[in-house]
């Protein structure tokens, strides 16, 4: 069986640099979200899917985004899935549907 834990991302964001927040708020405001039977977008997994325009319209470099992502990643808090698709670790937000979440990222 599953087991879910959590990860205290309030106390892990007073320890990240600028990189990681930006790096961040980003795949946040890029979530993939799924439709459900009746077509509505009703949840997300936590997947990002983001260009290197995506992030030059944020005003950052792409070597800044790419030194924050490692930091989220060296911290266990992001993965990357394919080219310019990211996922952030669902023990970290709360997925509307976690354990579908959880098997993903553990599949990674």
């Amino acid at each position: 069986m599953l087991k879910i834990g959590s990860i205290d991302l309030l106390a892990l964001t007073e320890l990240m640099s600028k990189r990681e927040l930006i790096v961040m708020n980003l795949l946040k405001s890029h979530f993939v979200w799924e439709t459900d039977l009746d077509s509505q977008k009703r949840y997300t997994l936590g997947v990002s899917s983001v260009t290197e325009d995506d992030i030059l319209n944020r005003g950052i470099s792409v070597r800044t985004f790419q030194k924050g992502f490692n930091e989220l990643k060296n911290r266990g808090l992001a993965k990357k899935l394919s080219k310019n698709v990211y996922m952030f670790n669902p023990k970290a937000i709360i997925p509307s549907k976690p354990l579908t979440a959880l098997d993903k990222w553990n599949n990674l």
